[in-house]
């Protein structure tokens, strides 16, 4: 029993840090202005897994990473295709949309897209720390917390490596997402696995579709 629940938060920890590294790096190449601040992606995850780790008794918010890590892929995707840009001499924004066509919307200012960003982001790490939280609580019942952290640990260092390893092979993100949709589902209950998978899905395909790179450096 414990090993099964261990295996799961090793994979749920291994989604976490795979999803933050995949955001930021994802991010920063559609919503060009985040590339300027990569730790926003950052301090929103942990955020969101503080969120999801105190919300106790509330276990269904583990079973809504479909939908939230949907909405900031979306928005992600959507703001990909604005101009934005900063009122500012010293900030030459736009000068990286260079593949936008001249009829591009054009967004004046970085907060309101930039806000955006980090709530969303924020909102698809609470159903992670809920889970982790959940899962971490067994080992405490169990009177053996640290052998919950050390799963939580290895995950964490092996979804970290992972995302070194394929950007190092110069994989695209339809391959990135696909790592870190399998993660996700496989480390949810199987009563939820279904609906995980829906929105795990999806975002792939968007990541496919949506994908204007010519190479992506190692």
């Amino acid at each position: 029993m414990l090993r099964v629940v261990g295996l799961q938060i090793g994979l749920i920890s291994f989604a976490v840090l795979f999803q933050e590294l995949l955001l930021i790096r994802w991010l920063g190449q559609h919503v060009r202005a985040l590339a300027y601040f990569p730790n926003l992606i950052l301090i929103a995850s942990f955020l969101g897994l503080g969120i999801g780790s105190i919300a106790e008794g509330r276990r269904w918010i583990g079973e809504l990473w479909g939908p939230g890590f949907l909405a900031v892929v979306g928005a992600g995707v959507l703001l990909g295709r604005f101009v934005i840009t900063q009122e500012s001499a010293s900030e030459h924004l736009w000068l990286l949309y260079y593949d936008l066509p001249p009829t591009a919307p054009v967004i004046r200012g970085l907060r309101i897209p930039l806000l955006a960003m980090f709530l969303l982001t924020a909102v698809s790490f609470v159903p992670l720390g809920r889970a982790l939280a959940e899962r971490l609580q067994v080992f405490r019942e169990a009177g053996q917390p640290l052998n919950g952290y050390l799963w939580d640990i290895g995950g964490s260092a092996l979804g970290a490596l992972a995302f070194a390893l394929v950007s190092f092979l110069g994989t695209r993100p339809l391959v990135w997402f696909l790592v870190l949709a399998v993660a996700v589902v496989v480390g949810h209950r199987r009563q939820s696995r279904a609906i995980v998978a829906v929105g795990a899905v999806v975002c792939v395909v968007l990541s496919g579709l949506y994908d204007r790179a010519d190479v992506y450096s190692p």
